[in-house]
Order: C-alpha cells, then structure tokens, then sequence
C-alpha cells in the first residue's frame, strides 16, 4: 500500500495533485482512507469540524471521519494532538485570564457564545474558579467572622475580599465615606456605594491613592471617572459584600447622612493610630486647607476647617483631634435658614505643623497648598492644582497670582 504522509508544517489551501492517485488495491484498502483521513486532520488543524476534513481527504461525508475514528477528539489524539473537552477549555480559559474575570469572559475565552455553558460543568462560577487556583474571594473566612455579611454570586466571583478587622487603612477609608461617601437607599437592596469629589482637584487622589487603597482592601478594581455629567469625579461600586460590611459591621447609614452621620462605635473605640486615620480620611474628602491674610497683603495665615450639619461628629471630631495634641474651636450657625452647620477650625503655622506631624494629608489638593506654603511662606488664593505644581516646579511666580508684587 502506498501512504501519504503531510508535514505539520505544511500550510495553506490545497493543492491540485496533493494526493497521489491510488490504485485499484488502495480504494479497497481502508488503511489507505484512514491515512487520508490523519492527513488532512494535520493540514486543517483541529480547529476544522469533520465535514470540512472529509472534503479535504476527498471523502464525501463526514460520516467517514466518524467511521474509522470514534470522534475528531480520538481523531487529534492519534496524531498527536490533545483536543481539550469542555471542562479543560474552561479551566485553561480561566487560567488564562485575570482572576477577576466574569462568567462571560471565561466562556468567550474558551470560545463559547454563553457563560451558561459553565453552569452545565461546574456547579458554579466558584467552582470553576477553585478548579482552575483562580479563586480569591475570602467568603468562607468571612461567614464566620461576620456571618451577617452576604456575597452576591458576583462578589465571589470578582474576588471580592472583606477586612476581617479594622486597620489604619480601613478606618482612613471609613472617613472617605463620612466625607464624601453615600448609600443610596433606592439601590437594589442597597448594594451600591457611591464616593466623589472635585473633577480637576481632586481627579489624581481618586486615580492613584483611592484606587490602590480599595484594591487593598478590598480586592476590587475601581472604575473610577467623571460623575453626574462630569460635574464630579469617583465611582460607583456595586457589592453585596461591601455594602453588608459598611452597614451591618461598621455601622454607617443607607440614605440621607448629612445630620445625622457619625463616626462608628469600632472607630472611636479604637486605638490612637485608628482615630488619626479616620480624620486624615475625613479631612482629605471633606476639609478645607486655606491661608489668610491677616496684617499682612500675601496669604501666610494657615486655616484648617471642616463643616458638618451633624452635631455628634463636630465633637466627635474635636474629642480626636484634642487626643492628638491639637485646639480645636467648634463653632455653628443657621445655614440657608433651615439647619445649623457645625465648623471644626484650627488656625496657626503651629497648628498647621502639628496637624501634619500627627494626621497628615494624602490628597494632593491638600498637600500642594500646604507644601506651596512651605516653600514660599505663603500660598496665594484661588490657585489651582496645575498651578500650585507650577510654583513647586519653579515655572510660576507666586507674586503674579496677585497681579501685582506684594512684600
């Protein structure tokens, strides 16, 4: 009998000639279709369904193909090639993928049109995850830590994670939330948390510090850009897991906060490292950082304030900042004639300096101003962030912010 045999190398449509004529003895010889069948499985690939290897071969159907092999995956084994079955395609997809991929873009990955394809293998996303050591997801630790924390199907599949206890960094964030943070309570079952600030002073705090913090603790990638017709600058989360935590652990409200919003028992119970981070939390988000006049015509005189409409977190604020070696004055008035604003206000170089050595500042709105003023011994009003980097940089004049040269 004469064989044909094909080079993997080979490639490309098929030639006029590829296969030699048989002889008479060779059409009766199954062996010789069986080649012809291994052959054009090698040129095609195992991307080819039977059919068009069939026709390649010369075959008329593709039920030849299914007559001399079991199945195109017996077919590729023989010649060497492994054909992976679905639960192998879907392990290596996920594999191949970030850990926090989806459903959707696990089953694309191993080329199927539906993520319901993974409910038929694995008896859920998780499951799929563990089998293929992509799984993140602390759910377990935290069902008996805080039993009354719920994740969502997505949660666990993103690899949503969950403090387990209340760190510097975690109450730092806590006072990002009491700042500028929110709850909606028309979220579906209020899953949705909600931060932002300024859109150009504050767009490099959300991109660089929030961002990292959020992927620390809590596992999440944030989605961070412009808010409410770009107006604003944050993100929008939605987690079961995080919201439970916030509301159920933490203590922070759904809805409307500005009144009555305080900081949490587990924070004011908590060291003096947990007390200071929530401050510079709240600071950051939610402070004001301004230097006045005074006696003199440049802005020298350093102002640290933050308004509240709730009472309880005025003096919770004065308590911690007293701890820490500060003076606080909390002063209120009618705000627009329908409730009373609360201000917690430091003011003094000295004042300034023991708020950087025992708090500190991480938003760049902030530190700019107060390092503008460290450099220059004063820090003119109404600049913007572009601008105060000018003037660290030595690109810009501070004088000629004032339009005229003051001593």
């Amino acid at each position: 009998m004469r064989s044909v045999s094909v080079s993997p190398a080979m490639t490309g449509a098929p030639q006029e000639g590829y296969f030699e004529e048989p002889t008479y003895s060779d059409m009766n010889n199954g062996a010789f279709t069986r080649q012809k069948i291994l052959d054009a499985a090698i040129r095609l690939g195992k991307k080819a369904n039977n059919q068009e290897i069939a026709e390649f071969a010369g075959l008329k159907s593709r039920r030849t193909v299914n007559y001399y092999f079991h199945s195109k995956k017996d077919l590729f084994f023989e010649i060497g090639t492994a054909f992976e079955n679905p639960v192998e395609k879907l392990i290596n997809a996920a594999k191949a993928l970030p850990p926090k991929a989806s459903a959707r873009e696990i089953a694309e990955k191993a080329g199927y049109k539906s993520h319901k394809i993974i409910n038929c293998y694995f008896a859920s996303i998780r499951a799929l995850k563990e089998a293929s050591e992509t799984f993140e997801s602390n759910v377990d630790e935290i069902s008996k830590v805080y039993p009354e924390v719920a994740f969502s199907e997505q949660d666990v599949s993103r690899g949503v994670q969950i403090p387990t206890e209340i760190t510097p960094a975690v109450a730092e964030e806590i006072g990002w939330h009491i700042g500028d943070g929110s709850m909606p309570n028309n979220s579906t079952q209020h899953r949705t948390y909600q931060l932002s600030g300024d859109k150009s002073e504050e767009k490099e705090f959300y991109d660089l510090y929030v961002r990292k913090a959020f992927k620390k603790i809590y596992n999440t990638d944030l989605k961070i850009g412009y808010k409410s017709r770009k107006r604003a600058y944050g993100f929008t989360l939605s987690s079961k897991a995080v919201t439970d935590y916030k509301t159920k652990v933490i203590g922070l409200p759904i809805g409307e906060k500005s009144r009555t919003i305080t900081i949490p028992p587990r924070i004011m119970n908590g060291d003096i490292n947990i007390k200071r981070a929530v401050v510079r939390g709240i600071a950051d988000t939610d402070f004001s950082f301004m230097f006045g006049k005074a006696h003199k015509k440049i802005h020298y005189y350093p102002r640290i304030s933050g308004s509240t409409a709730s009472p309880k977190l005025a003096y919770q604020l004065k308590t911690i900042l007293t701890q820490l070696g500060l003076k606080p004055n909390v002063t209120h008035q009618i705000r627009k004639k329908k409730f009373l604003e609360y201000s917690v206000r430091m003011c003094g170089e000295a004042q300034l300096e023991k708020w950087m050595n025992k708090i500190g500042i991480n938003n760049p709105k902030h530190m700019t101003k107060y390092l503008v003023w460290k450099k220059f011994g004063f820090c003119p009003p109404k600049t913007n962030i572009k601008q105060r980097k000018q003037l660290l940089m030595g690109l810009l004049d501070p004088y000629s912010l004032y339009g005229e040269k003051n001593a």
